[in-house]
């Protein structure tokens, strides 16, 4: 009788106890706030590869330059821009280049495979062939292989290796004009848009004053967002 007593009154007092557990978790999800719809606020954008995020980027607000991932490399191009005085001194300077490779290849290629030195040496023209009382020779004809490389012997494989290799590196760096191209016009647009330093002011202007107009970029504009850029 006792002990079913003892088990009544703990029931009742766990169904109280459950009771006040289920109120108390009703106040509690009414004193939850609404949720809050992302779409309400605007998104920042996102920051480039290889850089921090800049601040003060919240409520739609952005730079007007991106931050610069590698800035040794770009320091090295700004000043091989302004060591060669332009996009077209640059530009002529890879021509000429491009082309004493070619006649270097094709000057190489004639003298060692179309002339015939020996033939060269025993020719008798000129005065030479008036003295000895001979019909003046052919000169083309003396000096010069009809098929340079018939027979094909060790020395003209080299030099034949010797050719290809070259013009292998020729097409490269016919190939590396166009890559480097668009870096330079990058860099042309950089000196022209956030610098507004046009080409002919670069062949007068000295590289201090360059150095001072990045100092004041970075201030507005933040190319770098880890650190203050300085002159040095």
């Amino acid at each position: 009788m006792m002990f079913s007593w003892f088990k009544g009154v703990k029931s009742l007092g766990s169904f109280k106890w459950k009771r006040g557990e289920s109120s108390l978790t009703a106040s509690l999800l009414r004193d939850v706030p609404p949720e809050v719809e992302l779409s309400e606020y605007g998104r920042a954008p996102s920051p480039s590869p290889g850089s921090e995020s800049p601040t003060g980027l919240l409520n739609g607000e952005s730079v007007n330059v991106e931050p610069i991932a590698d800035l040794d490399l770009f320091f090295e191009r700004l000043y091989s821009y302004y060591c060669d005085k332009g996009l077209w001194c640059i530009v002529i300077k890879w021509i000429v280049e491009l082309l004493s490779l070619s006649f270097t290849i094709c000057f190489s290629g004639f003298f060692l495979l179309y002339v015939d030195w020996n033939g060269l040496r025993n020719a008798k023209c000129g005065m030479d062939a008036f003295q000895s009382g001979t019909k003046p020779c052919d000169l083309a004809t003396e000096a010069l292989h009809q098929h340079p490389l018939s027979p094909l012997t060790l020395s003209k494989a080299i030099i034949v290796g010797y050719l290809f290799i070259f013009s292998i590196y020729w097409i490269f760096c016919f190939l590396r004009f166009f890559a480097q191209l668009r870096d330079t016009l990058g860099v042309r647009h950089f000196y022209h848009n956030s610098l507004h330093v046009t080409d002919n002011e670069i062949k007068t202007m000295p590289w201090a004053s360059i150095l001072e107009k990045v100092v004041q970029l970075q201030r507005s504009q933040q190319l770098c967002v880890v650190k203050d850029l300085s002159a040095h």
